[in-house]
């Protein structure tokens, strides 16, 4: 498994792209393997140190995130971003990259 960090369109090849190996990846506990799965379909992905001491090269489209030092309080806001299926029983992967803005929930 992959990623690619600084990218918006996965059709086309981007100056900004960077291509990551994944190291190890935590999938929700709820996770099925499924083309249509919308629900607990999210992981938490450790990246290959590709750039030491860090695993991406920071650019204005890339920036990392170190693990919190504390877990987070129910409701703080975040930001989610992705390529997958946003619609239940249409398979319609997008290639550009869509965001929203969520709060966890424990």
């Amino acid at each position: 498994m992959q990623v690619v960090l600084g990218g918006v369109d996965l059709e086309k090849d981007e100056v900004y792209d960077q291509v990551i190996p994944v190291e190890n990846a935590i999938m929700h506990e709820l996770h099925r393997e499924s083309p249509f799965a919308l629900h607990n379909d999210i992981a938490m992905l450790q990246l290959k140190l590709t750039d030491k001491p860090y695993c991406a090269k920071e650019t204005r489209f890339v920036k990392t995130a170190c693990q919190p030092q504390r877990p987070f309080d129910n409701g703080t806001e975040c930001v989610i971003s992705g390529w997958g299926v946003t619609e239940t029983r249409k398979y319609h992967r997008h290639c550009e990259l869509h965001t929203a803005e969520h709060h966890i929930i424990i």
